[in-house]
């Protein structure tokens, strides 16, 4: 597994994330309702993912900055993981995936800071999985460094 990322590019994203409370009345709602995955998305990730990564190589996997699991059925359709270990900051943006979590793999809900990821407790990952949430780390490299120790 490899992941690839310039020195650049953290340099830019460093510390760079808007402060959104997403805890807030209604915000997630209004998640829900703007970002949600197509069908045809789903099945466009899954192919395109399954490709680069084969299924018999993920068994657990992390989704940090998992929010209300709205990549789930992408990793369900692509591996069909064992155990989906799902990191996010806010509690109520993981208590809104109770329906995804009834329609995938099991899923153990983390709410902890993307800085201090608690990702030893689930032991190592097959896969991590950052979409959207890199940008809200005060040190992106260092966020790097520190997750590739669990895959």
């Amino acid at each position: 597994m490899s992941l690839i990322l310039t020195y650049q590019l953290l340099r830019l994203c460093r510390g760079r994330g808007m402060p959104t409370d997403y805890d807030a009345n209604q915000f997630v709602e209004r998640y829900l309702r703007a970002r949600s995955l197509s069908s045809t998305f789903v099945e466009s990730w899954s192919r395109l993912v399954s490709a680069r990564i084969p299924a018999a190589e993920v068994s657990v996997m992390a989704d940090i900055g998992a929010g209300p699991g709205r990549f789930w059925p992408v990793f369900t359709a692509a591996w069909s993981p064992d155990l989906i270990v799902a990191v996010d900051r806010s509690s109520a943006m993981l208590a809104s995936s109770a329906t995804l979590r009834s329609t995938s793999p099991p899923v153990t809900c983390l709410v902890a800071d993307l800085d201090a990821l608690p990702l030893s407790v689930a032991g190592r990952m097959d896969l991590v999985f950052c979409s959207m949430a890199l940008h809200y780390s005060r040190d992106p490299r260092n966020w790097v460094y520190a997750t590739a120790k669990v895959i």
